[in-house]
């Protein structure tokens, strides 16, 4: 069996914050024998679509436009036997509720995204996340789209299904020692774009023994590539003075598994630096997180601080003065942060006030239901064939963009006629044929957690009339005494 692997290509660009994160569709692909598999994400804000996904396709560098060629639905019917099948039964129905807020959803959307890497295998095709491609041709390129309704959301160029890439085991693999434990490392940047859903941890307790799987079958829960890490797996309960052996695997959204990586050692010992708190958990509520911990081994510990950190920025340290070492909660309320997730980590500290490395960031969706203030100062004016809309931006700093509606009435029914942009101005182009020259316009804000703002006072906007009228037709002359008349038809 020939296997071959192409990683994920990006949505237009949004905010560059929001573009960032893991959010945002993606779409891998594999073919096996000439058979062209695709595995995608969903739209957080629309994860379940009624239509469901459609599948299109065209031959790379062909003028011709893609083509659907199948449509994808959700399917519960390969989960009868499975035990995960209540839990995404009851998660379907909140996202199917029409009372559901749009941040809801987006939050209950990160959960169904962790369950797709937790068991691909599973919940890629009862979720309709899935389509195999068995008409691709071996010696053709394609061009995959993934859309809903008619708007694409993601597409991967220049796809061979005759080409052949292996999966590499994880690089820069390191285990450190600590009192009763180890902490384990390795490269996760660049993971997502080549479809690795997760990683396996195995251990040998003896030299030369057989190796075994210490985690669940796949460990990516909470991995954040915009998230730096100290350490990436905690082994706890081991014998200090004991040497013990490690190794990593990937594991790819396809459900294929890496070789192993190049074995380290490490011997516990009671001297090595203080241990940081371990299973670390994030609960987001309605307009807060709620941080728990589980009690350390380390009997050195009198305290503990907790950090909040964001992608691609150092976390801030959200405790002024130490937590108890009894202390197994934290509650946090973050707003208006412009990402989102947010990651928590805590550390410990001895009597001397000495403090370890940051624990395992764990993330979680901002917990915002607040809709952000509507635009202000919102114009229309009106050039030849298209409107202009210029408005202020907002000033809160999760803002994700706008919307603008249309309608040929001020108190009529809008229709949606951009996506969400970033920009403080749009051209709205009405041709011609249309035969309307004036609509009304209404503006709403948009952030970051899927939260809309009230739409704006309707403002009117007008083309202007500079179309020459047509020249008179001249019906009759008339000759007299040094005197021409001329009589045309008057224009209505």
């Amino acid at each position: 069996m020939r296997l071959s692997f192409l990683a994920l290509i990006f949505l237009a660009s949004v905010s560059a914050t929001f573009s960032q994160t893991l959010l945002k569709p993606r779409l891998w692909i594999e073919s096996a024998d000439g058979t062209v598999m695709l595995r995608w994400t969903f739209p957080n804000d629309n994860p379940l679509p009624k239509e469901g996904f459609t599948v299109l396709r065209k031959k790379h560098g062909s003028l011709v436009q893609f083509q659907p060629i199948a449509t994808v639905k959700l399917s519960l019917e390969s989960m009868i036997n499975s035990p995960e099948r209540d839990t995404l039964s009851r998660l379907i129905g909140i996202l199917s509720n029409q009372n559901s807020s749009t941040s809801e959803k987006v939050s209950l959307g990160l959960t169904l995204n962790l369950l797709l890497f937790s068991k691909p295998n599973i919940f890629f095709p009862a979720l309709g996340l899935q389509y195999i491609d068995t008409s691709a041709r071996l010696a053709n390129n394609y061009d995959y789209s993934i859309a809903v309704g008619n708007e694409p959301i993601v597409t991967v160029e220049n796809f061979l299904p005759s080409a052949s890439q292996t999966i590499t085991p994880p690089e820069q693999f390191t285990a450190k020692p600590v009192n009763y434990g180890s902490r384990l490392s390795w490269k996760i940047t660049g993971s997502s774009a080549r479809g690795i859903a997760g990683w396996k941890v195995y251990r040998r307790d003896e030299t030369n023994g057989v190796f075994h799987a210490v985690n669940r079958q796949v460990l990516a829960l909470f991995f954040d590539e915009g998230y730096p890490a100290s350490y990436l797996f905690e082994d706890d309960n081991l014998i200090n003075g004991k040497q013990y052996e490690y190794s990593v695997t990937a594991y790819t959204v396809f459900g294929r598994e890496s070789e192993r990586s190049q074995p380290v050692q490490l011997i516990p010992n009671a001297n090595a630096p203080l241990m940081p708190p371990s299973v670390v958990a994030a609960l987001a509520a309605a307009d807060s997180v709620l941080i728990s911990w589980a009690t350390s081994a380390d009997k050195r510990i009198r305290g503990f601080h907790v950090y909040r950190g964001l992608p691609r920025k150092p976390p801030v340290r959200l405790t002024d003065k130490q937590l108890s070492e009894k202390a197994k909660q934290y509650t946090d309320r973050p707003r208006a942060i412009p990402s989102p997730t947010v990651a928590y980590s805590l550390t410990s500290l001895d009597s001397a006030g000495n403090e370890s490395e940051r624990s395992f960031e764990h993330s979680v969706p901002v917990p915002d239901n607040m809709p952000p203030d509507a635009p202000q100062f919102f114009v229309a004016q009106g050039e030849r064939g298209r409107i202009i809309l210029s408005w202020s931006r907002s000033q809160a700093i999760d803002i994700e963009g706008y919307q603008i509606g249309r309608s040929l009435k001020a108190g009529g029914e809008y229709s949606l006629i951009t996506g969400v942009i970033i920009d403080s101005l749009f051209a709205d182009s009405v041709p011609a044929s249309s035969g309307k020259t004036a609509f009304w316009y209404k503006l709403r804000a948009v952030d970051l957690h899927g939260n809309r703002s009230n739409w704006t006072a309707a403002t009117l906007g007008k083309i202007p009339d500079i179309i020459a009228p047509p020249a008179p037709a001249i019906s009759s002359i008339k000759n007299g005494d040094r005197l021409i008349t001329l009589e045309w038809q008057a224009i209505l």
